[in-house]
């Protein structure tokens, strides 16, 4: 079994190939926000862009295959799994367009500061 980060540049692009190409992985009762029937993590958004880690299960194959055919046309690209992402730093980079991990700081209820770095992955199935 596979969980794979997957990045797409247009989601607008990307609802639309689902559409064409694999109607039955969409649910877009609601046009202003059409939601990908796929065992996936909750969207990463940074303007038009966007990432999601997508369970890919032996048992369905199908899953697998649909990714692969939204990849050739241009609409997503599979980055790879957390073990591919975090040995390759080109693949870190895509990741990073849109995950930012950029310090930040927080105030407890004493007044006190706190810094905060967001985890190195965005999502994680268990």
């Amino acid at each position: 079994m596979d969980d794979l980060v997957i990045y797409c540049a247009d989601t607008t692009a990307l609802v639309a190939a689902v559409r064409a190409t694999w109607p039955e992985r969409l649910d877009d009762a609601d046009p202003d926000n059409p939601r990908f029937l796929l065992d996936k993590s909750p969207t990463v958004r940074k303007g038009a862009e966007t990432l999601a880690l997508v369970r890919c299960r032996p048992d369905e194959p199908e899953v697998r295959a649909g990714l692969e055919t939204l990849a050739a046309a241009g609409v997503i690209t599979i980055v790879g799994t957390w073990e591919d992402i975090h040995a390759d730093p080109a693949r870190q980079a895509l990741v990073g367009q849109v995950y930012d991990r950029t310090p930040y700081t927080i105030t407890d209820e004493n007044g006190d500061d706190h810094t905060v770095t967001p985890p190195a992955e965005f999502a994680r199935f268990f």
